[in-house]
């Protein structure tokens, strides 16, 4: 009997080629270079463009791609409650006491995508989960789904967010935290 070759699932909050960012441009390479070692690597990610897009609209097609010799599987994102995330995100910015509830208000306002953890769920047997970086709902609630198939590659910086309750949790819950 043979012994299952996992594939590995780089999750991010957006994904592309020209996407800006030192977490993505990282993540590019990295992926990449596995590709070319003969891992199977593919991508899950929401369809946002980028950091700097709107987080509730869908620029990409939900589904599955091939983008640079990569397979990307893009789910879908919903409306998100802005002035109340950017309330919060405020305060965090500012290094203000925030509230668990509030930051889970926040976390859960950064974007919304639940058939993105839907498929990981259904398929965690199927993975190994990168995820990079450490603050996006994707990683927090993402590495809660299977932990012990769960990398983080957290990119810290030192900010509000960082100190964080759910950032804690989150951070305690994969098998590794890889740092470079």
């Amino acid at each position: 009997m043979s012994e299952k070759v996992l594939k590995i699932a780089f999750v991010m909050p957006w994904y592309g080629e020209k996407a800006p960012g030192g977490a993505e441009s990282e993540a590019r390479r990295t992926m990449k270079r596995l590709a070319t070692a003969g891992y199977e690597v593919e991508v899950l990610t929401t369809c946002i463009r980028d950091f700097h897009a709107n987080w509730s609209r869908n620029h990409y097609r939900a589904g599955v791609s091939e983008e640079g010799g990569l397979v990307v599987r893009r789910f879908p994102v919903k409306r998100r409650n802005k002035p109340l995330f950017d309330r919060i995100n405020f305060k965090f910015m500012q290094r203000q006491a925030v509230t668990a509830e509030e930051e889970v208000t926040w976390l859960d306002n950064l974007f919304i995508c639940p058939e993105l953890y839907h498929y990981m769920g259904a398929h965690a047997a199927d993975y190994i989960f990168f995820f990079i970086p450490y603050m996006f709902p994707s990683t927090v609630y993402g590495c809660q789904i299977a932990p012990e198939r769960s990398v983080v590659v957290p990119c810290l910086h030192d900010e509000g967010y960082l100190y964080s309750r759910m950032q804690k949790i989150a951070l305690a819950k994969p098998r590794v935290l890889l740092f470079r």
